[in-house]
């Protein structure tokens, strides 16, 4: 599946195949919202909610690496290198 097959469904759809078939990769906690990150068909999904409900309010598919860039700062560097070098 592509990005626009994907955007072309409509959003309970989205949310079905995402949470049964997609990687959970990340999630930030923003403003009493939730951005849950999945990696889906060769690209990803983020998952906007609420933080109190979880009410899921968008989705939002992209392929630009670029985009991951909020989730990559929340890695911490150090633990990655002893996680590889244990």
């Amino acid at each position: 599946m592509t990005t626009s097959c994907f955007n072309h469904l409509d959003a309970q759809m989205q949310l079905d195949l995402v949470y049964a078939h997609g990687v959970s990769l990340s999630r930030i906690n923003r403003y009493n919202f939730c951005l849950d990150l999945f990696q889906f068909e060769g690209f990803y999904v983020e998952v906007f909610s609420r933080e109190g409900d979880g009410e899921v309010f968008n989705l939002r598919a992209f392929e630009d690496l670029n985009d991951l860039d909020p989730y990559l700062e929340q890695i911490i560097i150090a633990d990655v290198v002893e996680y590889l070098y244990k």
